[in-house]
């Protein structure tokens, strides 16, 4: 080993040394000088009574009440224990679980299984960024950013976007009269909802035989106005009379007609929850051509693809037949919807 090799190799060490030295010292000089808070009172730097810092906790508790309110209104309105952080949710494999026997009891909805959406591809399978499944990070992010509490005819759920959508038909019209739901009781149903929407929920009406009219073309917050001129809508523009020819006032009209083109309107606007009143039996076209519930349940998962949300759809039914309660009950479960059965009073 050459003269500066050598000497720069002793250098380092003692470097090193003196480092590990001074470091040691530093230690025990903090440990054996406490500093005491009268010390740093007494030069003025104190942070808990200075007036800054005294302001800054002010405000921190000004926010923290309105959080801690929101927390218990969603604590009491799911009805869980304890509200779940997103450190706190529970793995993917226990979500069917967790989210079903405290939420599907008391919002009436069925959740589907994560096999379900797994299989079907219906939820993006993309992270959330955190580590987590996206799905259940998207479930997570509603159950913290709820706008609203809905319930339409006794059926319940939270959502931030709403569509209605009315089967105006005049055999729907007829049963649901049968067991006491008159078009004034559908139009109060409604009117009902909107008059509880939060100002920054958005919302959509649709009414529908085999052609359909809108509200508006799109959804709209639940602003004063807007809901003002909804109601308006509803009282004016409902159909009593059971059809809806093409050329009536704002009457829109696509191939293929009827369920199918309501479907694919209402998922273009993008809600949380769907709302849908009907029979259950669906026709198109210009004769009594009905819809497979094989083909319903193939275009909502194709509509239910690539979205980063689930499309819930809650379905009211009246007199449906058997055969189609079980058909439309599993289309709808699969949703993580509910369907129930208006029955005479």
């Amino acid at each position: 080993m050459n003269f500066w090799n050598k000497f720069g190799l002793q250098l380092g060490v003692s470097i090193i040394v003196h480092v590990i030295i001074f470091i040691i010292l530093g230690g025990v000089i903090l440990y054996e000088v406490p500093i005491s808070k009268e010390s740093i009172k007494s030069a003025g730097v104190f942070a808990e009574d200075h007036p800054i810092e005294k302001e800054v906790k002010d405000e921190a508790l000004l926010l923290e009440e309105p959080i801690l309110e929101q927390a218990d209104e969603l604590e009491t309105a799911v009805g869980l224990d304890e509200v779940l952080t997103v450190a706190e949710a529970p793995p993917l494999d226990s979500f069917q679980d967790v989210i079903s026997s405290s939420v599907s009891d008391q919002l009436n909805v069925a959740i589907p299984s994560v096999a379900y959406l797994a299989d079907q591809s219906l939820v993006s399978s993309a992270s959330d960024g955190s580590g987590g499944s996206a799905i259940l990070g998207k479930i997570g992010q509603k159950a913290t950013s709820l706008s609203s509490t809905v319930s339409f005819f006794g059926v319940k759920d939270f959502a931030n976007k709403i569509v209605i959508a009315f089967d105006v038909s005049s055999s729907v019209l007829t049963k649901a009269k049968a067991v006491g739901v008159t078009t004034e009781r559908m139009k109060d149903e409604a009117i009902k909802v909107l008059r509880g929407l939060s100002r920054d929920t958005e919302f959509g009406l649709l009414q529908f035989v085999r052609n359909y009219k809108v509200f508006e073309d799109r959804l709209v917050l639940a602003s004063g106005r807007n809901v003002k001129e909804a109601k308006e809508w509803i009282e004016d523009e409902f159909i009593s009379s059971g059809s809806m020819p093409a050329g009536g006032k704002d009457v829109i009209r696509k191939d293929p007609n009827g369920i199918e083109s309501v479907l694919k309107q209402t998922f273009s606007w993008d809600p949380d929850v769907i709302y849908l009143i009907s029979d259950g039996s669906f026709y198109r076209g210009v004769g009594m051509q009905k819809v497979p519930y094989s083909e319903i349940n193939q275009l909502i998962t194709e509509l239910q693809r690539g979205r980063n949300h689930l499309v819930k759809i809650h379905f009211i039914g009246f007199e449906m037949k058997d055969n189609e309660r079980r058909e439309l009950t599993r289309i709808i479960s699969r949703t993580g919807g509910s369907l129930i059965q208006m029955e005479a009073m």
